[in-house]
């Protein structure tokens, strides 16, 4: 009976063994795995065999990208049953880029090409009184171009607006006036009426192309 149970755990052992076989070292051809800069390769071989759900980075040398396609620096992948998936691999680098994208109210500062190398750089910039949110400079990265920035819209404070609120701007007198997003403002009411008190603040700041209109009764 004893030796009955052995087998039967022994059976067992072997079954799981074989559903959570763990996976090698990857040996990347043309890239490397990402590892802490203090830790030498022969260090980091020690934590395999790697167990199932374990998750790696990878990159690729110059002029070689990954396999699967990834707009970042690290491109991911982690240790199933089948073995490590997606299957780190570097290929020859043919990550060029067509055209960066377009952006609303804005534009590129250069000549649009039709095609751009690796590692290409660039430039956006926004229309009058429009701000540029993100990064101005986007990159050519493995056939993809990194994220593009955007252009918040500005304010417009005109004439009809103010008469409609009983209010009028407190520095300035001209009829329309431009913000950027961001910018503050500031309101007073006219002559003969008070601030509601269920109105918004008197001071008040361009959000994005819209404003906050304080009220007075």
């Amino acid at each position: 009976m004893r030796f009955l149970v052995k087998i039967v755990l022994l059976l067992s052992w072997t079954i799981c063994a074989a559903q959570e076989r763990p996976c090698d070292y990857p040996e990347i051809q043309y890239g490397f795995i990402y590892k802490p800069y203090w830790q030498s390769e022969e260090y980091n071989r020690r934590f395999f065999p790697a167990r199932i759900g374990k998750l790696m980075y990878y990159h690729c040398n110059e002029n070689y990208v990954p396999a699967q396609r990834s707009s970042s620096y690290w491109t991911t992948f982690s240790c199933t049953e089948e073995g490590w998936s997606p299957v780190p691999e570097c290929l020859k680098e043919v990550g060029k880029c067509g055209p960066p994208p377009s952006i609303n109210n804005g534009d590129i500062t250069s000549f649009p090409l039709p095609e751009y190398a690796p590692e290409s750089r660039v430039e956006y910039r926004c229309q009058r009184l429009y701000v540029l949110q993100g990064s101005q400079y986007v990159t050519c990265r493995n056939g993809f171009w990194t994220k593009e920035p955007t252009c918040l819209e500005p304010c417009t404070v005109s004439k009809e607006m103010m008469e409609k609120n009983n209010i009028k701007l407190k520095w300035l007198s001209a009829e329309k006036l431009y913000l950027k997003t961001g910018q503050d403002m500031e309101f007073s009411c006219i002559s003969g009426y008070r601030k509601d008190p269920k109105s918004p603040p008197l001071r008040t700041k361009c959000i994005e192309g819209t404003i906050n209109y304080p009220r007075c009764m």
